[in-house]
């Protein structure tokens, strides 16, 4: 078939005669060796999509050769670009996938996924680009409606207890479209919607109300007794700053609190009448009793389940298509999601009501027009809406009097909080607007110029509040600080983008040469500190006459004052050239070879350049070493240099195979490692472009296209995956530990050496069995050395791997006729065997089910809620094994 920027060749003769039809319809079967594609491009269409056991669009992104781990050929996360027909539809503030998540599998008309040298029209973008084609409004009316439902099912009980059973309406699902036209085949429509919820596999236990938070910095809270010597064991054990003493522990009511010691030689605290409740420390072992995350026996709640990672989403599109002649061919298409979820945390498991919730909304609106100026030459152009936002909090008012004493960080990072609320709340919106245009011509035989132009405005409002605890007042009384105090951070950013770019692709009979030259520019449209050992309007450290002196802007003074604004100075935009080359030539009439290089830049995300972007810190800090992570609008572009070389060769009629080694030098990441030293003493970090890495390897992938009832793929992956550094934040974790950055090559958190993706599909008589396996060798980790009881050091980081993983996915369907409807009854499993793969690992035993910590620490500490209790982590492991069956009706 015909592939967009690809080009076919087609040989046939015609017949003279006078017909007359409205439409011609021109069908071909896709060609196993691609002669003309000079990079590697998986190109998934809706036939396939429609077999393959997926409920989102990247999960077959996923499946694809060279995508490990989440990342494209070794790089991070954020480095893809994501379009939709063609418009980047990227979250710039983070690097994700943006407008993109707002597209459902039953609306894409085709996926292409690239993974190699791209061509110059690209940018943005380190290590790959998804484009999805969505489906356009048919001449016919057409619809569906989809129906399905399921539950977890595994025999892991002991590890996911409350899903030990199939509820078979746990995960409801409904979706449809329809489809057909309104002005015949001139203006046709696309409408679609989607409903889903999955209940999640992690559930904790409401065994503590927020309102059982232990807080004993407040004198009014009926546990704060806790926290100093017990009488009946008086001089047992200490109790840090607070000394020794005697004294009648009583309630918030003024009831007494009997206090006892048990024949074990454990506090024993009569909270309740006949209910007794230890102390969690063996006061043998003199410990301290201020750790509060311990008293797992004084909770109130009811003991039920609750779901802690549950996720909810509504989707809904419209696209309409209009074709008034042969020359102008344009898109109206809007795109909207909704969703809700909480991220799981362990900490939180038995206290679940303190836990935040984390919503999402996108909107994705594009009008695109296409014109055609002669028979060798079209121009289209796009205008752009894309606006993302995400909001994190417990309770939509601040000032909610449900909110409690925080309990983020008490105990020693081994007990379940024993309640108590989050108290942070976070919300931040994305607003792109983006006008485009291209313009492509076949100036000859030999030469396909494409030249465009891009322009993008974004709009970022950032908010982030820490409720602030106000010392002796019970009970708790949320307070928000005010926009220019410590622990709000609130701003509004606008910065631009333009880009333009030239490339020719020469087709000289079978030998193909793509060439193109690209060019990036960034104003970050900000201002930063003149004087980076004084950076903070809100805590100045010189005043204005010294500061003044220092910088040289003495004749700004005005009666010895700056003038506001006078501590900043503006940041330069940013610029880049990205040259790109492409070759493929023949060496059989199966076999291709092609070779690409290329060198991509990518600014860094938002989240970088304007983190902190007030400059806030907390007073205290400033003279030891400050932990809010300082933003960088002045850094450079992310520069990669790839390479690869690759060949195709077509076995059969319907089997080929493809072989492709690729090398990438990634620089200018950006990193946490520069540390600024203020006029005084102390220090702060800010990110700059300090990170880099190398990636190597090699793909091997076969693909057989439908015939004899079935078709498969299969693809292996060798990379070694190596730099200084997985995440921008790592070397300002290590410096605020006391330690020094890495500046060795060492193996990245996604350096898997081996990778197995296959996908199965089989047809027949109405049956459609798609199945997708994977295997992955093991991601590495970073082993640690304990001491006694805590941990002391690391050996060497990422310098062993987790276990392997292996992953099957099935889908089954069978289809059949209701009079004019088609009826399609389906079940589909994901993690068919019920593997128990491990995400996570602790650092002492390289394991997910077992840490030596929790053996040795066990050993001293006794409470309710084990060391067991908390050290068994549903969470380390991947999803278990889910069901659901539904039906599909067409008509």
């Amino acid at each position: 078939g015909i592939r967009a920027d690809y080009t076919e060749r087609a040989d046939f003769a015609l017949n003279i005669q006078d017909v007359q039809a409205t439409v011609v319809v021109v069908t071909a079967e896709r060609p196993i060796v691609i002669k003309d594609q000079t990079s590697s491009v998986a190109v998934v269409t809706a036939d396939e999509i429609r077999a393959l056991p997926v409920e989102n669009f990247d999960q077959v992104v996923q499946i694809q050769a060279g995508v490990v781990g989440g990342r494209f050929r070794g790089g991070r996360a954020n480095e893809v670009a994501y379009l939709v027909d063609g418009i980047s539809v990227q979250d710039v503030f983070d690097g994700s996938k943006g407008g993109a998540n707002t597209v459902e599998p039953a609306q894409i008309q085709e996926l292409q996924v690239i993974t190699g040298a791209f061509n110059a029209e690209y940018g943005q973008a380190l290590s790959g680009v998804v484009n999805i084609v969505t489906k356009d409004g048919g001449e016919q009316f057409s619809g569906n409606l989809q129906i399905y439902s399921g539950d977890y099912l595994t025999t892991r009980t002991a590890l996911y207890p409350d899903i030990a059973s199939l509820t078979p309406f746990a995960g409801p699902n409904l979706q449809g479209y329809l489809s057909g036209p309104i002005l015949s085949d001139m203006l046709t429509f696309y409408v679609s919607g989607r409903a889903f919820y999955n209940e999640g596999y992690l559930y904790g236990i409401r065994q503590y109300n927020t309102g059982d938070a232990l807080n004993g910095s407040n004198a009014a809270n009926p546990y704060a007794a806790l926290e100093t010597p017990l009488p009946a064991i008086q001089g047992r054990f200490a109790t840090g700053d607070q000394g020794f003493g005697t004294f009648t522990a009583r309630d918030a009511a003024g009831n007494s609190i009997p206090i006892s010691l048990g024949t074990d030689g454990r506090a024993i605290i009569d909270r309740q009448a006949g209910t007794n409740v230890y102390v969690p420390y063996d006061v043998s072992q003199a410990q301290y009793t201020s750790v509060f995350g311990d008293y797992s026996n004084l909770g109130t709640g009811d003991g039920k389940p609750v779901p802690l990672n549950p996720f909810t989403r509504y989707s809904a599109q419209g696209k309409l298509s209009f074709r008034p002649g042969d020359r102008l061919r344009m898109t109206a298409n809007v795109l909207f999601e909704y969703e809700q979820s909480r991220g799981y945390d362990h900490g939180y498991s038995r206290n679940p009501d303190g836990q935040t919730y984390a919503y999402r909304n996108g909107l994705t609106a594009y009008l695109t027009g296409n014109y055609t100026l002669s028979n060798t030459t079209f121009l289209t152009a796009a205008a752009t809406l894309f606006q993302n936002r995400f909001q994190s909090y417990l309770y939509d008012d601040p000032l909610d009097p449900r909110y409690q004493f925080r309990t983020d960080g008490i105990g020693d990072g081994n007990f379940f909080l024993a309640g108590g609320t989050k108290n942070d709340r976070y919300d931040r919106q994305t607003r792109t607007l983006s006008l485009k245009a291209d313009i492509t011509s076949q100036l000859d035989r030999v030469n396909l110029v494409k030249l465009g132009a891009e322009v993008k405005q974004h709009r970022l409002n950032y908010e982030t509040i820490a409720l602030r605890e106000q010392a002796n007042v019970f009970p708790y009384q949320p307070e928000v600080p005010s926009a220019d105090e410590f622990g709000r951070d609130v701003y509004a950013r606008e910065p631009t983008e333009f880009s333009a770019y030239a490339q020719d692709k020469l087709e000289f009979g079978s030998f193909i040469i793509n060439i193109g030259l690209r060019f990036d520019y960034f104003n970050p449209q900000t201002s930063k500190p003149r004087y980076e050992p004084d950076p903070s309007p809100f805590l100045p450290i010189l005043d204005d006459a010294e500061y003044a002196r220092r910088t040289g802007i003495e004749s700004e003074l005005v009666n010895g004052v700056l003038p506001e604004g006078a501590r900043f100075v503006a940041v330069s935009p940013k610029y880049a050239f990205s040259p790109r080359l492409g070759v493929s030539f023949p060496i059989s009439d199966r076999s291709v070879v092609h070779f690409s290089f290329g060198q991509f830049f990518q600014m860094p995300s938002f989240e970088l350049l304007y983190a902190n972007a007030l400059y806030k810190y907390a007073e205290a800090d400033q003279s030891t070493f400050v932990a809010a992570q300082f933003g960088n609008p002045d850094m450079r572009p992310q520069k990669t240099t790839s390479t690869e070389i690759g060949i195709q060769q077509q076995l059969g009629n319907d089997f080929g195979i493809d072989l492709t080694l690729y090398a990438r030098d990634i620089r200018d990441l950006a990193s946490s490692a520069r540390q600024i030293r203020f006029v005084s003493t102390g220090n702060y970090l800010i990110y700059d472009n300090a990170d880099y890495a190398i990636v190597r390897g090699f793909i091997l992938s076969a693909d057989k296209r439908l015939s004899q009832n079935f078709r498969f793929s299969v693809d292996y992956t060798f990379q070694v995956a190596e730099g200084n550094a997985s995440d921008p934040g790592a070397a300002a974790q290590a410096l605020r530990a006391n330690q020094q950055p890495e500046t060795r090559i060492l193996p990245l958190d996604w350096d898997q050496r081996h990778t197995l993706n296959g996908s199965l599909n089989f047809e027949s008589s109405g049956l459609n069995i798609g199945m997708i396996g994977r295997y992955g060798s093991g991601f590495p980790y970073t082993p640690v050395v304990i001491d006694g009881q805590e941990v002391t050091s690391t050996v060497l980081t990422n310098a062993l791997l987790k276990p392997p993983s292996v992953t099957v996915d099935l889908r089954a369907t069978y289809q059949f006729r209701l009079g004019t409807a088609g009826i399609a009854l389906f079940g589909q499993v994901f993690n068919l065997f019920d593997a128990p793969n491990e995400n996570n690992v602790y650092g002492t035993t390289g394991r997910a089910g077992y840490t030596v910590l929790s053996a040795v620490q066990q050993q001293s500490r006794q409470t309710l809620n084990t060391r067991s209790d908390f050290f068994r982590r549903p969470d380390f492991y991947a999803e278990p094994r889910r069901i659901s069956f539904g039906t599909t009706i067409t008509f």
